[in-house]
């Protein structure tokens, strides 16, 4: 049996937010700036909001005085 195809693997979506009236909208990764109508005759433009979950985790620091010698078990 077959996974999923490789185009249902990796959904790659933006959320954008107004910065005037907090709307936010979801749109492909391939949109790349989006204006929002809330102001009208004036253009305004969303900001990218970053997901939290997307990003890499930072690696703990590796502390020699927490790790045992193999010595002290015996």
């Amino acid at each position: 049996m077959k996974g999923p195809p490789s185009r249902w693997k990796f959904v790659i979506e933006r959320v954008w937010q107004c910065p005037v009236c907090k709307k936010r909208a979801k749109t492909s990764g391939s949109v790349v700036n989006q204006a929002c109508a809330c102001q009208p005759g004036q253009t305004t433009w969303m900001r990218l909001v970053e997901d939290p979950t997307a990003k890499a985790p930072t690696p703990d620091p590796v502390n020699p005085s927490k790790t045992e010698s193999p010595s002290a078990h015996q």
